[in-house]
């Protein structure tokens, strides 16, 4: 049993392919890019690389996971548009995984995480869990109100995404040594964890959305869509 799991939901983008062998879950590759939003130039051609050097095909998956947000609205297109078409060409079953709580499950340790990512338009997206549980759901919100929130829970707390370096400064100022970044080689592992868990969902026979059913889960309206109203 395979599986390819794409993120172009953030700065980052990312790909991985789990495998079942022996009867256990592991990842095979995984490629990640953080050199900015170029996911239209760079994305296919990285997981051609990260096919290849698997030795795989597409043709050779099980099924495809796919972050769908929150996130870039230009990233989540490219990802959706990139997962909805394999599906459809392969007649492949599709994970649909949001990003915060791919991060979540990368990053997870024995105190409170929070992936953070960078929204724009003064603000953030960001959740909380502790380990795979979620505390808060996934929301937007200025980077200060979600320090005073944070603070006022007075725990350990660990920032993940392509926020949590840009908003750390600004946390710390009220959180002090209780707020740190999650190590560089997890901070971006959204499409790892999505593989991993999109296994363990064809394990269970868990559930599963065509092609045509894949959809992305938006916090707020695009640029366009508020010009436009």
């Amino acid at each position: 049993m395979r599986i390819i799991a794409i993120d172009t939901a953030t700065a980052a983008a990312c790909a991985a392919i789990a495998a079942v062998k022996d009867g256990k879950a592991g990842l095979l590759g995984h490629f990640t890019l953080t050199v900015g939003l170029t996911h239209s130039q760079r994305f296919l051609p990285l997981t051609e690389a990260l096919l290849a050097s698997c030795d795989l095909r597409l043709q050779d998956m099980d099924a495809i996971s796919v972050t769908i947000g929150p996130g870039s609205f230009t990233g989540l297109r490219i990802g959706m548009a990139t997962a909805k078409a394999w599906a459809q060409a392969l007649s492949l079953p599709v994970i649909a995984v949001k990003t915060t709580d791919a991060l979540a499950w990368a990053n997870s340790w024995q105190g409170l995480t929070c992936p953070l990512l960078d929204a724009r338009k003064g603000e953030v997206y960001c959740a909380l869990y502790h380990r795979s549980e979620e505390i808060w759901p996934t929301q937007a919100m200025p980077p200060a109100d979600l320090a005073v929130r944070l603070a006022k829970l007075g725990e350990d707390i660990r920032l993940c995404g392509d926020g949590a370096e840009i908003y750390l400064p600004q946390i710390a100022e009220l959180l002090g040594d209780k707020v740190s970044l999650a190590p560089p080689t997890s901070r971006f592992a959204a499409a790892q964890s999505a593989a991993l868990y999109g296994l363990e969902v064809l394990q269970r026979g868990g559930q599963t959305v065509s092609a045509q059913d894949l959809e992305p889960f938006y916090l707020r309206s695009s640029s366009a869509e508020v010009k436009k109203k």
